[in-house]
Parts: structure tokens; sequence; C-alpha cells
């Protein structure tokens, strides 16, 4: 999963793409909005899926106002905003289109639009337009995504009477089971769904046909793969069993662990690093137990239901 504010900015993905190629993978484009999300003061609701010290951290640092269950805070951002970053994000993708296995939407919805004359629109009605837009470029490569704290359960299966692929956002909650209900609802119709922002252990209770998160790079960003401190700016990281199975781990495939103990993350020693990123991120896949058997198993190529037609 890319952002394309990363592409927008700068030309790093052109450079990247060779690399990326050397790995079996779905490329997926994410349109930015989060990022938008962020800066207009949004943040996603307590899922309660974090340790509880670090959850009451970060309640006290980034959330200092209080947001109610399965309610976002209303934000109101200028159409000029928007609509630059949406333009934008049409545009690459009518030129760039074949390059990505999947690209989402751009899902407004959670803000409501200033116009130039004061009046305020729903950011759900705009995003509903971009997505048609974005649609009539992409097809069955788009994927929309589903926001539970603003859209209702009649709109969910709405969504999944027209979409081939539904994303559930970040203001899901994480431990509800109307949550795995909602996924064995799209399977019983046909429409794949993923989960933005889900790590592996969430896969043990919903049903999720793809997922992405970050959390397979924290080696690369903070030098900790497997939950194993190889981070040189920490001052206690002393050498222990755990280090000894995830060099042999290392050598097993056939990746030198010295460049773990390097600050790279760029060049041969990152390369090193993200290649034994995947290559936990994959044993850790292996491992898991479906709790839930989609109408077909998920296996590369994904195929999606106009395929199956």
């Amino acid at each position: 999963m890319v952002s394309f504010e990363a592409i927008r900015k700068d030309r790093w993905w052109r450079k990247a793409a060779s690399l990326y190629d050397e790995w079996e993978h779905y490329r997926y484009l994410d349109s930015g909005v989060f990022t938008l999300m962020r800066q207009a003061g949004i943040t996603r609701i307590s899922a309660k899926t974090q340790p509880k010290a670090q959850r009451e951290s970060t309640l006290k640092k980034r959330m200092p106002f209080k947001i109610l269950q399965q309610e976002r805070r209303r934000v109101i951002i200028p159409k000029e905003m928007v609509h630059e970053r949406f333009i934008a994000y049409r545009d690459y993708l009518r030129e760039h289109i074949d390059e990505w296995d999947f690209v989402l939407n751009f899902d407004i919805d959670q803000m409501d639009i200033e116009m130039p004359d004061g009046r305020i629109v729903s950011g759900l009605k705009v995003s509903e337009r971009m997505t048609q837009q974005l649609y009539d470029i992409a097809g069955s490569k788009l994927i929309v995504v589903w926001h539970p704290a603003r859209m209702s359960w009649d709109y969910f299966t709405d969504m999944v009477s027209k979409y081939d692929y539904i994303a559930v956002g970040s203001d899901a909650k994480l431990r509800s089971r109307g949550l795995k209900y909602a996924c064995d609802y799209a399977h019983q119709n046909g429409t794949l769904m993923h989960g933005l922002a889900v790590g592996t252990k969430v896969l043990h209770r919903i049903p999720f046909d793809t997922a992405d998160c970050s959390t397979w790079i924290s080696g690369v960003v903070y030098g900790i793969y497997a939950g194993i401190n190889y981070g040189l700016r920490y001052k206690s990281n002393t050498w222990d069993e755990r280090h000894a199975w995830l060099e042999a781990f290392a050598r097993e495939q056939g990746l030198d662990p010295a460049a773990l103990k390097t600050t790279d993350t760029t060049g041969p020693n990152a390369v090193i690093k993200f290649e034994l990123a995947v290559a936990l991120f994959q044993r850790r896949q292996e491992q898991l137990i479906p709790i839930a058997k989609p109408r077909t198993p998920v296996r590369l190529p994904i195929e999606t239901p106009s395929a199956l037609a």
C-alpha cells in the first residue's frame, strides 16, 4: 500500500518500483485522504486494541477532545483544499492506472465541505460523485471505503450491491461482532473485504480477505523485528536468545544478519531489512488459522467477482 501523498510530493516511486518488482505482491494505491484527515484534525475513534498505557498516553497527547463511541468530531474544510488533491489523484490514475492492481476511492465522507459562497456541503455526497468519476477510470480495480462512524448499515449493504471490493476504514471497532458480520454478509454477496491499518492479530477474529498495515516495516524504521529490538538508538539493547533466533532466521533466508545492526534506511542494508521484514510477515501469515471460509479461497492471484462470472 502506497499513499498518493508520497507520490504526489516527489518521484521516489519511479526509483523504487524496480525493487518492488522483485517481490510477489499486489500494488495498492491509497488516495492520501488519511493524511488530509490528520491535517484537518480528525483522528480515529478509540478501538481499544492498543495496550492500556499506550492508549492513555495517546489520548492525552493527541486527543484533547472527547470523542463519543462510533462518532467523529465534525470538521469543515474548504473546497479548494479537497478539489486540488482530488484532481491530482484523478489525473494520476488516468495516466498510471495500469501500474496498480487496486486503488482506493477519495473517501472524504467524514468531512464537510465549505463552498466558496459559504454553504456547507456533506462530504459524503461529494465523495459519492468523486467515487463515480474514479470508477469510470479504474473499474473493478477501485476499492471503496466504508466508514462505520459516518455510514449506516443500510449504506454498507448498498455498497456491497454496487462494488466488488470494499475496504473498512480505521474508525471501525475491530473487536465488534458487527464487523465480522459485515464481512460475512459481503462474502455471501460475492464482495471482497479489505481491512485498513489492520495487523495479523485481527485476522484471527475478522475474516478480511486482505489487509494492510505499516507494522511490518517497523524493522527498517525503528530497528524492531518481530518484537526483537535491534534499534541502535536505544541504550539498553542486550543480545539474548531472541536475537540468536532472528539471526538464524535471517541466515535461513540467505540474508546477512549484520545488516540489522546498522541504521541504514536506504541502500543494500535497507534492502536486506525489507527482505527480512517480508519473510517474517509471510511466516506470520502461514501461522494464521482462518476463522471463516469466504466464497472462494483467497490465493494469488485474487479473483474479483466480475472475473469469476
